[in-house]
């Protein structure tokens, strides 16, 4: 399981950030963040050396890059030589510093960029000055760290470094300091001239003495090797990095590797004897460093100068700084060291005499003062100190200063934290992960309380793909959708054939939209209603982001805010700092580097996922100003996901680049679901049956919240005949377990003593429970009606008060709401002010509401409800029952809540319920009919067929009578059938029609159920019967067509499909067949035995193969069945029983083995053997590991056949362990032209090549055969995935010689893809092409580019006055793709409306027509061409000021006097681009009225009318020949949209989708009445048939 990374704490020193930076596993994202932070530390050292700085740069010195360390090693160079004029004091740390740092040199470093001339002439000054004024402390300081500095300088081998004008002036000083009589100093000088002396070497000691020793040293090895694997030949000249070198040696002594401990102890000695005793010096102190005792013993007793004076005098020297700053082990190994070491001096060294002095003083060893006599036994000789004491020495010992990571100080790092935003986001971005990681932040929570990790709910979400600025039910075919009034639509389930599913993964993926446009989207709206899953939806991208799941390689950061915490707020910076940092201690900064990269420069890598548009979007600031526009600049943003329900408005946000639609759980995902959450497996099998036996629940539980409530209220006892067959019997089964939780929750009490669990558990019925909770259930009915009347899905403060005051609940409170199961918070952490309650989906709110009015129609009571207004003012209403049904009946809000009302009249009452059906029926009727049907079709639906009720029965025979008629009306009229795609038709109407009615109405009739959701298993076998009987072919095929739409046929129907396709001599209906079953994704045993139960033969293989692979899994017997056959078939039969194995490999244990026995015979030595296995491959289908490495292991073999066999077949797969993909791109990289042209063809048509090979096959655009290198951009061209280096490499082909190799260059990297912005210019250049056709392709090119900078679009202008028609044409469609134009690009085009050539002026038109908004001018000069003489231009006008969002009003004129043009195209043109204003003013409309008794006319412009203002008082003006126009077209939309109108006490209600319109006809009525009966009994409609009666 993915689980979310979280990054340790930001350093708090320097030391903590080198060690990160050091540690082999960091990150890349945090390596990259802090080398960021160190190299803006090094940069503000630069800029301000200050000396609290030092200590940190030193260390800096240690991870810093080439260019970072030039840096620092000039700044300390600067800090060094500044003041040297004024007799500045030199801070030691500062050289001690610079030495450290000049040490770290990876490489060769010039005396110039370390300044280290000036810096020794600063020295050298200095020192000069201390001598001048008798400083003898200074003068010591400078010379031990000058001989520091010049140490470093010997090992890094210094370049350029002028002899004359620094070596002698400082050799003179060091000489005359040699003579010094303080030995410290004096021997200090003699050290640092020799190393002065040894600047110029070409080898430094320690090179040398690797060199020498080992001379098998492999430049790639590593140090750290070593050490781990104590081997020295893996040694690097490390001088850089001694300490740890020197640690290697001894560990190699320990490990008692003499031999190789003594090889470097002979490169030591042999080196130094040849260098001199500066050279010996320099590896004993190596050696102490690495506190290498034993070591340095073994040096000394073979040095050749243990004898000499002035290496002794260094040597002490070194012991005492050893001993001064070591631990006490050091201090006795030092002193033993000492001990066995010394040796008497001869009278003439003096030099000797006065250091054993010193280090016994300073040792405090005063036995070494005393003489002993020398020995043959001993080599060594002790000296006894002489009694005359010339001079007495001044000078205490010189500790050198080693940087250290720990203890200093975070000046540096703490300057550069507080102005780094980059690292500050960082680590900002890691305190959300940490936010998300705890706690139950990212997990769901159920009905039953408990929570599932998200990795366990991401199955409860699809998405489908909505064309942006349309709704969901506006973009399908009518002609292939299912019934947007069937009750699986209404509560969005089932949608998955009607729209484009977009998986989560590549929802930011270049995509095609309706116009054909490409885009890359970023803006992204996501509309879902409630209970579908849209938080879930939020969790599941942050969980999946998060885990680098996704979108990881788009984005840095990702930000969920749920908007309804906004609320309260005055900038979206206080829900970071509450949300997120609460309590932090760097909050303040953390939250404005955050939000400097969400709005800043780097808002391109940041993700916004708004959550819950629709509860803000009409919420009050205290300001009065609306919150949703207070906050404007999140939603418009360039990258952000918009979560909202359907209804939300966009207060002027800028578009989304595509609308998506989230929907339910898809069949797979239920039972995936199911087997996550139950863990009974009696009571899954039982709950899997049970859905799978009632259609109406299959379709229910595809609502996440509907399945989780159906799981925790299942109850295994439940006896057959009480298992719930509708909606409302279900409800009442999840309500009655819902309560019974509830009941513990709210502490409820049975005679003063609480209820315990097994008391509530016994309360098996819906009175017993009530009992207990009818005052919850008063509170849960008012509120839901409440809010159905009000249209509030999402109850806030204010309301709920109001429901509790006005409606006499004042038991109740907001307290009590949260221990209720039926409601949810919309956010548990908000303040009782900001929080917001919904019931748990839309349906519990129907369903309780329609509760309510069922309980005041049984008991005769007035409705009581409260009415509430935008202006937060409340009445309370009054309403009787009766009325209230007679009004709102036709309301498609109430849809579901009148099947709840029937279903619950039904459960308790028979003679309510056909009271209630009796009002229904009666006046006011819709005097359409469809509406009216259907609210007749929906309400049986909800009452179930029983023989108790004969009453009932009766009614619903009556109007399945009504409703056939209906149906016939519709077939005749229209030729279609949408009215019997509900759901909810009876089916009993379709059989009676089926065997009933002619070939021509039965064929309709299937036509019109291709795309219904689910058949009934008898309405499939009916169908399929038609496939064997003596029919024509043509309802065959029709009968074939609508099964292919089903994905869970009954067997009966399977099996008449699959002899279809085995047997039926026409290829059409075996095709139609095929496609029906390749639909079943769990096909039973028995039907995949029949495709098996004969051997394989090429007639029905192909399709087999393909229904085979389409299953979800195919059991174990039915895959060895298909290898038995495998034996007898023929080789193009084998290869499609391969695709079907290889397919099944993954899941199957039999297929798999098939698969590695192919694997295996691939290592077969007889070729033939190889060869049979390559000719059965399975074209693009994905190898199991095994083949794959048996493919890879045939690339070098010495037949070259099989070798290129082997290499095509891998290149046909699009994922490849990386050591194969190499070893495909080292093929490909040696292919020649032939092998070339042959790998390109099998290339074309995979659009996924690993990335490693698709490097190769760039490379290919060197090859000098043009064909070669246009095949190779072709190939490139269709890659769904392509790095930047592959656009680069494409983009080198621009400037080829050859124009066709340009054209596939611009044709590869525009194909399919955004291109990157860098890639424009190369693009652009080719629009001043010599060769037309180029210049043609950069055009369409950047045509498919969302957004062109001003640049650009200039210079595609400049090529509309190219000499080629095709590019002036190109240029057009360029510009016209442009969602805004400059202005200036715009009067460029419209200067091209006065052409003289017709089609230039139609493509001007068509080049303005996607601009939102034109200035005036510029339309009028449109408007100048709807008198073009040409009427193709004239159209083409009418169009581009269709599109405008407004028009003026002179123009608008000018359209109403062409409605009597008499070019009929012109007319329509005018009608259709005034029908398309969103409002006309009354003197526009009025002169269109006479033209609404065309009916063509009227179909454009009747929406129009109904949506005004003047709707009414228009109305009552119109003839009775426009009125029956007007009626014709409202019949016709009844048939597929909500609408209906009647008739109430002389005024006519109107219905629509989009608004409710009332017009008082007083004296008119009897005329419009008459006018609308004469058109339906002119179209056959039963509306007002004699014989309807009450149906």
């Amino acid at each position: 399981m993915a689980s979310i990374r979280i990054y340790p704490p930001r350093p708090t020193s320097t030391g903590g950030l080198i060690r990160r930076l050091k540690d082999p596993d960091i990150d890349q994202k945090e390596g990259k963040t802090l080398r960021s932070l160190a190299g803006k530390m090094i940069e503000e050292f630069r800029d301000n050396p200050k000396p609290s700085y030092i200590p940190e740069a030193t260390l800096l010195s240690t991870i810093s890059t080439d260019q970072q360390y030039e840096r620092l090693i000039s700044t300390f160079g600067n800090v060094i030589i500044k003041g040297t004029t004024d007799g500045d004091i030199l801070d030691r740390g500062i050289l001690a510093g610079f030495t450290f740092v000049l040490r770290r040199c990876s490489g060769a470093l010039s005396a110039e960029t370390a300044k280290l001339g000036s810096v020794l002439g600063s020295l050298a000054k200095r020192l000069k000055n201390a001598i001048d004024q008798a400083e003898m402390e200074t003068q010591y300081q400078l010379v031990c760290l000058l001989s520091n500095v010049l140490d470093a300088m010997v090992d890094i081998k210094i370049s350029g470094l002028g002899r004359e004008p620094l070596h002698e002036p400082l050799l003179r000083i060091l000489c005359k300091l040699e003579e010094h009589k303080e030995p410290r100093l004096a021997q200090a000088a003699r050290y640092a001239r020799q190393a002065l002396l040894g600047v110029s070497d070409d080898e430094g000691p320690y090179a040398a003495l690797w060199r020498y020793s080992f001379t098998a040293i492999k430049a790639a090895t590593k140090i750290t090797a070593a050490v781990t694997t104590k081997d020295p030949t893996k040694i690097l000249d490390a001088s850089s990095d001694l300490l740890k070198l020197l640690s290697l040696l001894n560990d190699l002594r320990e490990a008692a590797q003499e031999a190789k401990v003594s090889n470097f102890l002979e490169g030591m000695k042999s080196l130094s004897k040849k260098k001199g005793w500066y050279v010996a010096l320099r590896y004993t102190d190596m050696l102490l460093k690495a506190q290498a005792f034993q070591m340095l013993q073994s040096f000394l007793k073979e040095s050749p100068y243990y004898e000499n004076e002035q290496f002794l005098c260094g040597l002490y020297s070194q012991l005492e700084q050893a001993w001064l700053s070591g631990d006490k082990l050091v201090k006795d190994r030092v002193i033993d060291l000492l001990t066995c070491t010394l040796t008497q001096p001869q009278n003439e060294e003096q030099q000797l005499r006065q250091w054993i002095g010193l280090i016994a003083n300073t040792l405090d060893q005063p036995c070494w003062n005393k003489c002993y006599l020398h020995t043959e036994e001993h080599k060594f000789r002790i000296w006894k100190n002489s009694k005359n004491k010339a001079y007495e020495p001044k000078l205490t010992a010189f500790l050198e200063e080693n940087p250290k990571l720990e203890d200093h100080p975070a000046y540096l790092l703490e300057t550069v934290w507080s102005q780094c935003n980059d690292a500050k986001s960082f680590y900002a971005d890691n305190r959300i992960r940490e936010y998300y990681r705890e706690g139950d932040n990212l997990k769901i929570k159920r009905l039953s309380g408990d929570y599932l990790p998200i990795q366990h709910c991401y199955i409860n979400l699809s998405i489908l793909e909505v064309p942006a600025g349309k709704a969901a039910n506006e973009t399908r075919n009518p002609e292939s959708q299912i019934s947007r009034f069937s009750l699986f639509n209404r509560l969005k389930v089932n949608t998955a054939e009607t729209g484009k599913e977009v998986h989560l993964p590549d929802l930011f993926s270049d995509r095609k939209i309706q116009d054909g446009g490409l885009v890359k989207p970023r803006r992204i709206l996501i509309r879902g209603r409630a209970g579908v899953g849209k938080t879930s939806l939020c969790k599941k991208i942050v969980h999946d982001f998060l885990c680098g799941q996704m979108w990881n390689d788009l984005y840095d950061r990702l930000i969920w805010i749920p908007l309804r915490r906004l609320k309260g707020k005055n900038h979206p910076k206080d829900f970071l700092a509450e949300e997120f940092f609460f309590m932090h201690g760097e909050r303040d900064s953390l939250v404005s580097a955050l939000w400097d990269a969400i709005c800043g420069g780097m808002n391109e890598r940041t993700l916004l996922l708004l959550d819950g548009l629709d509860e803000i979007a009409a919420e009050p600031t205290q300001s009065g100003n609306d919150l949703a526009e207070l906050f404007k600049g999140l939603f418009n943003q360039k990258n952000v996901i918009v979560t909202s329900r359907p209804y939300a408005k966009l207060p002027g946000f800028q578009p989304f680049d595509i609308e998506l639609e989230a929907v339910g759980f898809r069949p797979a995902q239920m039972q995936t679901y199911l087997e996550t959450v139950v863990n009974d497996r009696v009571a899954l099998q039982q709950i899997q049956e049970f859905i799978k036996g009632h259609e109406l629940i299959e379709g229910l539980v595809q609502i996440p919240i509907q399945l989780d409530a159906l799981c925790y209220s299942w109850d295994g006892k439940v006896p057959p005949e009480d298992v719930p067959n509708t909606m409302t019997t279900l409800y009442r089964a999840i309500e009655l377990r819902l309560w019974k939780k509830d009941i513990l929750q709210l502490g409820k009490r049975n005679y003063g003593e609480l209820l315990s669990e097994a008391q509530v558990q016994l309360l098996e019925t819906q009175s017993q429970v009530k009992r207990h909770v009818q005052g919850e259930i008063d509170l849960l009915q008012k509120l839901s009606f409440t809010g159905l009347y009000n249209d509030i899905i999402e109850f806030n403060k204010y309301e709920r008060n109001k429901v509790y005051e006005h409606l006499e609940l004042f038991n109740m409170s907001d307290h009590i709401l949260d221990k209720l199961s039926f409601l949810r918070s919309s956010d548990s952490a908000s303040k009782g002010h900001d929080r917001s309650y919904h019931f748990i989906h839309l349906t519990f709110q129907e369903y309780f509401a329609a509760q309510y009015f069922v309980r005041c129609w049984q008991s005769n009571q007035p409705l009581s409800y409260l009415k509430l207004s935008s202006a937060r003012k409340s009445s309370i209403v009054q309403d009787s029952t009766c009325k209230f049904l007679q009004r709102e009946k036709y309301n498609g809000r109430y849809d579901l809540f009148w099947s709840f009302v029937a279903g619950l009249l039904q459960a308790q009452d028979e003679e309510q319920l056909l009271q209630f059906l009796d009002v229904l029926e009666d006046e006011p009727r819709d005097l359409l009919g469809p509406v009216h049907q259907r609210r007749l079709v929906n309400c049986f639906y909800e009452l179930a067929s029983s023989d108790k009720y004969p009453n009932l029965e009766q009614r619903r025979a009556e109007m399945e009578h009504h409703l056939k008629r209906w149906l016939l009306f519709e077939l005749n009229w229209t030729g279609r059938t949408p009215f019997c795609r509900d759901t909810e038709f009876p089916g009993r109407i379709i059989h009676h029609i089926l065997n009933t009615e002619s070939e021509d109405i039965q064929q309709r009739v299937m036509e019109g159920f291709k795309s219904t959701s689910q058949f009934s298993p008898t309405f499939s076998n009916q169908i399929a019967s038609y496939l064997q009987n003596d029919v024509s072919l043509e309802l065959k095929l029709t009968a074939a067509s609508s099964l292919r739409f089903q994905e869970a046929l009954p067997e009966s129907t399977l099996l008449a499909l699959w002899f279809v396709l085995k047997d039926d001599e026409s290829k059409e209906l075996r095709g139609r067949a095929a496609r029906a079953l390749r639909k079943q994704a769990a096909l039973p045993e028995s039907i995949l035995n029949a495709m098996l139960s004969q051997p394989l033969t090429s007639h029905t293989m192909p399709d087999v193969s393909t229904i085979l692979c389409n299953q979800s899994s195919l059991p174990e017997n039915v895959l060895g069945r298909l290898v038995s056959l495998l034996e007898f078939a023929d080789c193009h039969s084998v290869r499609h029983a391969h695709n079907i194995l290889f397919h099944h490999s993954r899941t199957s244990k039999i297929a798999f083995q098939y698969t590695v026995a192919q694997a295996t015979q691939l290592q077969n030595h007889d070729s033939g053997v190889k060869a049979r296995v390559f000719s059965t491959l399975p074209l693009g289908r994905s190898f199991p590991e095994p083949l794959l490495k048996a493919l890879a292991a045939l690339l070098n073999d010495d037949n070259k056949h099989i070798s290129s066999s082997a290499l095509l077949a891998l290149i046909d797969q699009s994922v490849l362990p990386e050591k194969i993909s190499r070893a495909v791109a080292f093929q490909l990289d040696n292919a020649g032209l032939h092998a070339r042209k042959s790998l390109l063809e099998r290339l074309q048509t995979n659009v996924y090549i690993p990335e490693i090979i698709l490097q190769a096959i760039a490379a290919w655009l060197n090859d000098d055969n043009p064909g070669i290198r246009i095949t190779t951009l072709n190939v490139l061209a269709v890659q769904r995935r392509r790095s930047e280096p592959v656009f680069l490499t494409i983009a080198s082909q621009l400037n080829n010689s050859n124009y066709l190799i340009r054209r596939a260059a611009i044709n590869a990297l525009s194909n399919g893809h955004s291109l990157p912005e860098n890639i424009f210019p190369a693009i652009v250049t080719r629009l001043g092409d010599d060769e037309p056709r180029v210049r043609e392709s950069a055009l369409h090119a950047l045509r498919k580019q969302p957004t062109l900078p001003a640049t650009i679009l200039h210079a595609i202008a400049t090529r509309l006055d190219d000499d080629v028609p095709e590019v002036r044409l190109s240029a057009f469609n360029a510009l016209g793709e442009q969602p805004i134009l400059p202005e200036t690009i715009l009067h460029i085009i419209v200067a091209r409306l006065e052409d003289c050539k017709p089609r230039v002026r139609g493509l001007a038109l068509h080049a303005l027509r996607k601009q939102p908004t034109l200035p005036a001018t510029i339309l009028h000069a449109i408007a100048t061409r709807l008198d073009d003489d040409v009427p193709e231009v004239r159209l083409s006008a009418f169009n581009t000021l269709g599109k405008q969002h407004a028009l003026p009003e002179t123009i608008l004129l000018d359209m109403v006097a062409r409605l009597d043009d008499h070019d009929p195209g012109a007319r329509l043109a005018a009608f259709k681009c005034l029908s398309e204003r969103p409002a006309l003013p009354e003197k526009i409309l009025r002169p269109m009225l006479p033209k609404l008794a065309d009916l063509e006319i009227t179909y454009e412009i009747e929406e129009t009318l109904m949506k005004s203002d003047y709707f009414p008082s228009i109305f009552q003006d119109l003839d009775s020949k426009v009125l029956q126009s007007i009626y014709h077209k409202w019949i016709k939309r009844s048939f597929s949209e909500q609408l209906s109108c009647y008739i109430d006490d002389g005024i006519l209600h109107v219905d629509t989708p989009e608004r409710q319109s009332e017009v008082v006809l007083g004296p008119d009525c009897h005329r419009v009445l008459q006018a609308f009966k004469a058109e339906a009994s002119k179209m056959g409609s039963p509306r007002f048939s004699e014989d309807e009666g009450a149906g």
